[in-house]
């Protein structure tokens, strides 16, 4: 609940209405409590007045007791909390209504009672309690005599202070804690009413979002999240769809760029299909115009013209289907289909195929591998492709007496496949480009003219489709060595393949 949007916005409204609460329900009692001294000072404020006024209390320079004892009397029947206490004009307690072990000041600040009796101070006004060195009281004050010179004053404490504590007036005042009551049962309502309607602001939110989830097709292996995503748990609605569309723009941005992808792969395509073919199609072309214009030729002529046509729509054919395939492997559009099979029959086969080939050029075609070599997982198809490639661009390359040889040896859970030649070898600076479409390294093309210049370009791809590298070694004038690894079968998916 606290994870969603809606949670977080109910428990901060919530809180933020409990802050608002507590500060409002103490303005409001601690403005009650003001008020309530204002009321009972402003109520009481002529009463020291009217004393003086109807009572002697000061009589030949000294306290008329009496009379002091009958206004505490009075006083205290109307309010038990009422002190009285007359000053010298000085502002010391010359009498009071308390004992003398009771009292903690000996003197009151004449400031306030000066305020009060100006009536320039706004109500509530504190004076001194003599009774608690701590505590300011509210209080009534006249000076004695109310005209004429100041002998002194009469001080009377009302016996409400600034201090009183709030739990005080909600033990003693009903309607303060009524008024606490009702305060608590808004916030509750107000709050009750606030998280239905945050409920319904953020259910469309809610809504999207599982909408775009559902409109997002299941994890293939090619879409996902970011790493630091995917151990990530969405706090909320909000960074859960950040990280919804996160996961759609990454999606549409490869879908794209496969796109762009696929149409350069379709230019280039036409491109090089318009390129690559147009040179036996011109020699094809110029040997039957030839036979067609000349009719003089001999038989032994035609015939010779015949034979190089011939192996001229050969070479077209074939570099039509290299062109072909290469066009697949580079549009992605070959899917392997692994399986364990035995590399070293494999590479018998192959052998057997270019036997004939490898002994009308005088070179020798010889295998250096175990029998007893473990099976590998592979596309059998594709790599029977590789290996034809690669010896066909061995055989190429070696002149009479020339060896050619396939080994096979295993690394740990790798089969080590190799081809080399004892040919001329690649310069330094052709490595790089040996791979490339049509590139022949040196003059050697002189030497091969049979072949379409694609064999190794589509041999490298077959292996990197198979997450491998096709690997080259080559020394000038000694010979050149290619290899790729595949992997070895697992006890463990040999055991899986025989329960199947």
């Amino acid at each position: 609940m606290i994870r969603s949007v809606h949670g977080k916005l109910a428990a901060i409204m919530l809180a933020l209405f409990s802050i608002l609460g507590f500060i409002l329900i103490i303005i409001t009692l601690f403005s009650n409590r003001m008020y309530f001294q204002e009321a009972s000072q402003r109520l009481n404020r002529s009463i020291a007045k009217e004393l003086v006024s109807h009572r002697v209390i000061i009589k030949d320079g000294g306290v008329n007791e009496p009379v002091m004892v009958e206004i505490y009397n009075d006083l205290h029947q109307v309010d038990p909390g009422v002190q009285v206490y007359v000053l010298d004009r000085f502002g010391h307690i010359l009498a009071s209504s308390v004992r003398s072990d009771e009292l903690l000041l000996e003197h009151v600040a004449l400031e306030p009672i000066f305020m009060f009796n100006s009536r320039k101070g706004k109500l509530p006004i504190y004076g001194d309690d003599p009774m608690d060195l701590n505590h300011r009281t509210i209080f009534s004050a006249c000076p004695i005599p109310t005209k004429g010179d100041v002998e002194g004053y009469l001080y009377i404490t009302l016996g409400e202070g600034e201090d009183v504590s709030i739990g005080k007036m909600l033990a003693a005042s009903h309607i303060a804690r009524l008024s606490i009551y009702y305060a608590l049962l808004g916030l509750l309502l107000v709050s009750i009413t606030g998280l239905i309607l945050f409920n319904y602001l953020t259910r469309r939110l809610r809504k999207l979002t599982s909408s775009i989830e559902t409109f997002m097709p299941p994890d293939d292996g090619e879409i996902s999240l970011p790493e630091d995503a995917e151990k990530k748990i969405p706090r909320d609605e909000i960074e859960k769809l950040q990280m919804v569309f996160d996961a759609m723009a990454k999606r549409i941005k490869k879908q794209v760029w496969d796109l762009e992808d696929g149409d350069r792969l379709r230019r280039e395509l036409v491109t090089n299909i318009s390129h690559d073919l147009r040179t036996p199609l011109t020699s094809l072309q110029g040997y039957l115009e030839t036979l067609l214009l000349k009719k003089n030729l001999s038989d032994e002529e035609r015939e010779r013209f015949l034979e190089t046509a011939l192996k001229q729509s050969d070479r077209l054919r074939r570099m039509v289907a290299d062109l072909f395939e290469l066009s697949q492997l580079d549009a992605h559009g070959v899917r392997t289909h692994p399986e364990p099979f035995s590399v070293c029959e494999l590479a018998q086969d192959i052998i057997q195929k270019f036997q004939l080939s490898a002994d009308k050029k005088g070179v020798r075609l010889i295998s250096d591998f175990s029998s007893h070599l473990p099976l590998v997982v592979a596309d059998i198809g594709l790599m029977e492709r590789t290996l034809e490639n690669l010896v066909k661009n061995a055989l190429q390359y070696s002149s009479d007496g020339g060896i050619v040889t396939i080994s096979i040896h295993q690394e740990d859970e790798e089969m080590v496949v190799q081809v080399q030649d004892t040919g001329p070898g690649i310069l330094k600076e052709d490595l790089p480009h040996i791979f490339n479409r049509y590139f022949r390294a040196g003059d050697s093309a002189e030497d091969a003219p049979e072949g379409t210049g694609l064999g190794l370009a589509i041999a490298r791809r077959i292996v990197n489709l198979h997450e491998g590298e096709l690997e080259v070694l080559s020394t000038v004038g000694i010979g050149t060595v290619f290899s790729f690894r595949l992997p070895v079968l697992s006890q463990e998916r040999m055991a899986c393949g025989t329960d199947s």
